[in-house]
């Protein structure tokens, strides 16, 4: 009988390290409670506005030759961006499968990212075909809750799980999960965060940094000390 060929990936569909500065849906203390109220304060959507307001200025104070024939440069400047507009996929290629028994070990970051997904999710729904360069299956794994229970008795708890691919059945792939602890914010230590911001050049098309200035005050908001 010819054995069955498991294949191991390892993705971290279930990983939920807590960041000791963010808060949850847990109970907060009233010195912290009244720390988050008054920032609540923040106007987060006035960093947008605000920038998009510089943009105009400047775009009608610079003019534009062609301004007669396309429109002034504060039409464009406030132009609505297409689905696929300043997105940029690199097709890395077909990944395959690597045989164990040639290559055993492997690294990976603590980490969960499922941008993939969520962008094949507003394609999908805008009636447009995700690009295949878009596709991350590991991304996809990522967005899926699987209800890993939380551990008790140790920091990280691993879940594994297998079953058959549709297309080989003598093919089964394993995932393995893994799942923080959850902490109380009075029990989380305090950190110091240091935010890095890209503020080349790409991110002044369509007003990108006025939405990430917006998107830090929005996580401002939900920080406690």
């Amino acid at each position: 009988m010819r054995a069955k060929r498991i294949t191991g990936i390892a993705l971290l569909a279930a990983t939920t390290v807590s960041l000791s500065s963010c808060t949850g849906p847990l109970d907060v203390p009233d010195d912290q409670r009244s720390l988050k109220s008054r920032r609540t304060l923040i106007d987060a959507e006035k960093y947008f506005r605000d920038y998009e307001s510089g943009q105009s200025d400047s775009a009608s104070a610079g003019g534009s030759p062609l301004a007669s024939t396309r429109g002034t440069a504060s039409d464009e400047a406030h132009a609505v961006p297409g689905l696929l507009d300043d997105n940029t996929f690199v097709n890395a290629g077909t990944s395959d499968f690597v045989s164990a028994d040639r290559d055993p070990l492997s690294t990976f970051a603590l980490d969960v990212d499922t941008g993939s997904y969520t962008v094949a999710r507003t394609l999908l729904r805008q009636g447009v075909t995700p690009p295949s360069a878009s596709i991350r299956p590991e991304e996809w794994v990522n967005a899926f809750d699987y209800a890993d229970a939380a551990p008790t008795d140790t920091d990280l708890g691993v879940y594994v799980d297998q079953g058959r691919t549709a297309t080989q059945p003598d093919l089964q792939t394993v995932r393995i999960g893994i799942r923080a602890r959850d902490v109380l914010p009075v029990d989380r230590p305090p950190v110091n965060l240091t935010l890095v911001i890209d503020t080349s050049g790409s991110m002044d098309i369509r007003a990108r940094l006025g939405l990430v200035k917006s998107s830090l005050a929005l996580l401002t908001e939900n920080l406690h000390a």
